[in-house]
């Protein structure tokens, strides 16, 4: 990045300029240490006292980049900024912002600004922050690879399938129709059909491509990373067109609006949707018509709840009568209450035989399907977390690269479990019999007669480890 380039070019302007220095510390695999340097400029409010700023942001991207380059973004930033000079209307600081090394930069810079630290600690060393605005209630992320656009494509995913405010993304739209610059969604234009079914169809498939966004989880784009710290953000990309070109007057006019509706929020977004799917760019699916769907599924568990309470409750009525129908007739042959000088010993005993009885099978309730389910769940969850690390250490002690050794492993681990699933099902549900029978013996009896009165251990034992002899005296 031409640090000095920029620092000159933003005091030349007149903004109060600062660089920022972060380091990210390669956590997989060989053990090794990234640095990198953000360079940003804060335009003070003339009509405030620094308690709100909006951020104009440009990822800088080298000539060998894999990604496009956004040299003409930067250009337009400066071009902008130079403008808002000049003006005297701002409510808000504005901080144009060029970061390097993509979402990474932009990570650690948020980090710095906020003086927290999100991820693991000791991974990403945001380092200090010289210069800061007041609290930033909006982002816009630009992108343009060259300096004509065709189309400007909007952005919104964000980290873990994060959306911004509806009022933002219809902002963008309006502001791109208003100028006359087409505007997309997903890559594809509003468009509209006279076949109800075409026109279904692709709104579905837009619809379709943005929930498959979210479900990665992956921002795509550095706006993505905005929205864990309560920031509205989104990306505005500019691909060349054959058929509509417009230069950096009009791109700036967009901008320029933009910004001056955000200065002119009185408070932070709230008054629109914050969940929605969008089908086109100027049509929304509200939460309140695909949450029905969605409470549909969960609504089956509180129906197979009510099921089985029902059914303990049968069950429970059917054993009363049994029992009613089994009590001794007294000598006027009804069945009255029975006292204790209106039965015999042996009718006594012949009565607690039938009264105290195994419960059905439908009343029983497994738990240590329950527990074997629920401590699973969370050692995937865990191994997950931990150990992709060290299959990045392994694979790299063997020459093989990191990514590939993370898959493999993830893969090969995927495929034991479920190929071992049964043996570690039966291990989990003998030690959760032992442990049943250990609290038991502590409870009511002595540890000799506990494990000779529990014959389903014994024999849940020798089912799963029949090649063991245990032998209880």
């Amino acid at each position: 990045m031409p640090y000095s380039w920029l620092l000159a070019k933003f005091k030349q302007i007149g903004l109060d300029t600062y660089t920022h220095n972060f380091t990210l510390n390669y956590p997989l695999g060989k053990l090794q240490k990234f640095s990198g340097k953000n360079v940003y400029g804060i335009l003070r409010a003339a009509r405030a006292e620094s308690t709100e700023s909006v951020i104009l942001s440009v990822p800088y991207r080298p000539p060998l980049s894999i990604h496009e380059t956004t040299a003409p973004g930067i250009a337009i930033m400066l071009a902008f900024a130079k403008f808002a000079k000049k003006e005297k209307y701002w409510a808000k600081d504005i901080i144009f912002l060029v970061s390097e090394h993509e979402q990474l930069g932009i990570q650690a810079w948020l980090e710095a600004y906020h003086g927290i630290s999100v991820g693991k600690k000791g991974i990403l060393n945001a380092g200090d922050m010289r210069g800061r605005a007041g609290a930033i209630q909006a982002a816009i992320n630009l992108e343009l690879h060259t300096p004509e656009i065709g189309e400007m494509d909007i952005k919104i995913e964000g980290l873990n399938g994060q959306l911004p405010n509806l009022d933002l993304f219809n902002l963008a739209t309006r502001m791109c129709a208003k100028e006359g610059i087409p505007h997309t969604f997903k890559n594809r234009a509003s468009r509209r059909y006279s076949d109800p079914l075409k026109d279904w169809k692709y709104t579905f498939r837009t619809m379709m491509s943005m929930i498959a966004t979210q479900a990665t989880g992956i921002p795509n784009g550095n706006h993505g990373l905005f929205y864990r710290f309560g920031i509205q953000a989104l990306t505005l990309e500019g691909f060349p067109n054959s058929k509509t070109k417009v230069g950096f007057v009009t791109i700036g006019r967009i901008l320029e609006g933009t910004f001056r509706s955000l200065n002119n929020l009185l408070e932070r977004f709230h008054q629109s949707f914050f969940f929605y799917l969008l089908p086109a760019s100027d049509r929304y699916v509200s939460i309140g018509l695909y949450m029905v769907a969605v409470a549909t599924l969960v609504a089956t568990l509180f129906i197979k709840a009510y099921a089985k309470w029902c059914q303990l409750h049968q069950s429970s009525d059917t054993e009363e009568i049994e029992t009613n129908e089994t009590q001794p007739v007294d000598e006027s042959g009804d069945h009255g209450p029975v006292t204790r000088d209106s039965l015999s010993r042996e009718q006594w005993k012949e009565k607690l035989k039938t009264d105290i009885r195994k419960p059905t099978q439908g009343a029983q309730v497994d738990l240590s399907h329950i527990c074997t389910v629920f401590v699973t769940s969370h050692l995937v969850g865990f191994a997950l977390k931990e150990l992709p690390m060290y299959f990045a250490k392994i694979g790299n002690a063997y020459g093989y690269s990191t990514e590939g050794s993370i898959y493999t492993g993830l893969a090969g681990a995927s495929l034991l479990t479920a190929i071992k699933w049964e043996i570690y099902s039966s291990v989990f549900q003998c030690i959760m019999f032992l442990w049943q029978s250990i609290v038991e013996c502590c409870i009511f009896h002595s540890p000799c007669c506990c494990f000779q009165q529990d014959a389903d251990f014994v024999q849940l034992f020798k089912k799963h480890f029949g090649y063991v002899y245990i032998h209880f005296s």
